[in-house]
């Protein structure tokens, strides 16, 4: 399904029925990263609608003159709740930057967003500003990644820690379709450097956000670290924060378990602590 707004053309589809779920990727990406990862946990729980897009610039989303940085975005993002979900309570679900958004979202509808999910999420949008794990690897096939081409071992090294077939089956399935068709004219230029970060602090009514929210991360993500995250954690009232072992920036993919376990429960949390 396609919306029209005077910032973007978004790319959208809604699975089920109930509680809606509004459920965001990670930048240069496509919905099919998170989409793969959440389907199987939400497929034995009734009553809940998915709504996965894909974000402006990524996937088949398109962004239009208007769409300069986050703000624009995220503005997006709120006219796509208003159409799908309009005047219903909501969980929003993000990875990366897609948690960033996912605060943003938290931080304009107060009274709309029930549960809040934020899964290696960009806590502060410009590198110098985080603090970061030094890169590592955790567990490695020599064999199997010598025999990748350049370009693919480069990738798939940079991203993950638990380098072995199994988990580059997932990588190449899950996250490199949307790495491929990203609009890197818009995501490299201003957008990046420039117009990244929010020009309001999302995260400065955290205290007063009485939803379930869950917070995972990896130990061992070097792009948006866990200690952020930490921080932030403390911060809400009803939150589960997990640091998990030997995964880096996409431990659904390296840890998948856990992180389908924890899901679930967050989901389940969600639906009992439903406001009236």
């Amino acid at each position: 399904m396609i919306l029209e707004t005077d910032k973007a053309t978004i790319s959208y589809e809604v699975i089920g029925e109930g509680m809606p779920v509004l459920i965001l990727h990670g930048l240069g990406l496509d919905r099919m990263v998170m989409k793969q990862f959440m389907e199987p946990v939400f497929e034995p729980l009734a009553g809940f609608r998915r709504v996965y897009a894909d974000l402006p610039g990524m996937g088949e989303s398109m962004v239009k003159s208007g769409l300069k940085g986050t703000d624009e975005m995220l503005e997006a993002i709120l006219a796509l709740v208003s159409f799908v979900i309009p005047g219903e309570q909501f969980l929003v679900a993000g990875h990366s930057y897609g948690g960033y958004l996912a605060r943003g979202i938290a931080a304009r509808l107060p009274g709309s967003v029930n549960g809040l999910f934020q899964l290696c999420p960009m806590i502060f949008p410009y590198t110098h500003e985080r603090q970061l794990e030094a890169r590592m690897i955790c567990e490695q096939d020599e064999r199997f990644i010598a025999d990748l081409s350049e370009a693919d071992k480069q990738e798939f090294m940079t991203d993950m820690v638990i380098q072995i077939p199994a988990i580059y089956e997932r990588y190449t399935r899950e996250v490199t379709p949307g790495r491929l068709a990203r609009d890197r004219h818009f995501l490299e230029g201003p957008f990046r450097t420039t117009h990244y970060g929010f020009s309001f602090d999302p995260d400065e009514h955290a205290a007063r956000f009485d939803a379930p929210v869950l917070i995972i991360t990896g130990r061992q993500d070097a792009v948006v670290g866990y200690r952020d995250a930490q921080r932030l954690a403390n911060r809400y009232l009803h939150a589960t924060f997990a640091v998990l072992d030997e995964a880096g920036h996409y431990a659904q993919i390296e840890q998948a378990s856990v992180t389908e376990m924890l899901t679930a429960e967050w989901l389940r949390r969600c639906k009992s602590n439903r406001r009236n």
